[in-house]
């Protein structure tokens, strides 16, 4: 098969314009290339597919308004991808995840690898993060900008009233899956049409959430300080979060 032009961050749409799924190659040295569902109709979306390698060229398509077909250089390491979800769903729409790959682009494929080992074994500078406050009020987590965009970092595990214990007794992970799902719950409770604005990306310990705007991260930062002293607002939020089967 001939060598694929490198892509660049796109979307595409499925025949009936109901779901889409965008690509983001994130080019940069410390990014990860990455393929975001998003169900219009529901205001919902999360992440299917990431490759902790900057800038490859995945592209996506749509064999049908069910079924999205994502496809890889075959010269990646196979440990070099983090997700690779079958499906995705959001409420009765399930959509069906199939892979394939393509080659070509071992040069490209190598150059990525020595990026990311380069960055990780040259010491970062530290930069102390300051408080998140808004409107006087102190906000749990952080806000950085990276990669033309915005992040909000939140480590429940890491607060002197982490709930992790609480979750974990429960029977959920506890860290960064289920802090995904609690935000998406309080936000589907409280402010359901910033969930087309960000993408979910969790760790085993630590949620991060991305957006084009800081203001819409703030609101998230709102929510997760305002569930953190009210328990109810908490346990709701889980509700939400199970019923829309993305509790883990």
């Amino acid at each position: 098969m001939a060598p694929r032009k490198k892509s660049t961050s796109t979307t595409v749409w499925c025949p009936d314009r109901s779901k889409s799924a965008t690509v983001y190659p994130r080019d940069v040295d410390n990014g990860y290339t990455q393929v975001l569902v998003e169900f219009h109709q529901h205001g919902s979306g999360g992440g299917v597919f990431d490759v902790s390698l900057p800038g490859m060229p995945i592209e996506a398509r749509w064999l049908d308004d069910d079924t999205l077909c994502i496809a890889y250089p075959a010269e990646a390491p196979l440990e070099a991808y983090n997700r690779r979800e079958d499906q995705t769903h959001c409420f009765e729409q399930v959509v069906q995840i199939r892979y394939e790959t393509f080659t070509g682009h071992g040069a490209l494929v190598a150059e990525a690898i020595a990026r990311r080992d380069l960055f990780h074994s040259t010491p970062q500078p530290a930069s102390p993060r300051k408080p998140l406050t808004h409107k006087g009020r102190q906000l749990r987590g952080t806000i950085v900008k990276a990669d033309n965009r915005f992040r909000y970092d939140y480590y429940d595990v890491d607060e002197p009233d982490s709930s992790a214990e609480f979750l974990t007794a429960s029977g959920y992970q506890g860290g960064g899956p289920s802090w995904a799902g609690i935000v998406y719950g309080l936000l589907a409770l409280r402010q359901p049409a910033l969930l087309p604005k960000i993408e979910f990306d969790e760790e085993a310990d630590g949620l991060s959430v991305w957006s084009r705007t800081r203001a819409t991260l703030l609101s998230i930062a709102d929510v997760v300080t305002a569930a953190k002293e009210d328990p109810a607002l908490l346990t709701a939020a889980i509700a939400e979060a199970v019923k829309a089967g993305r509790m883990e």
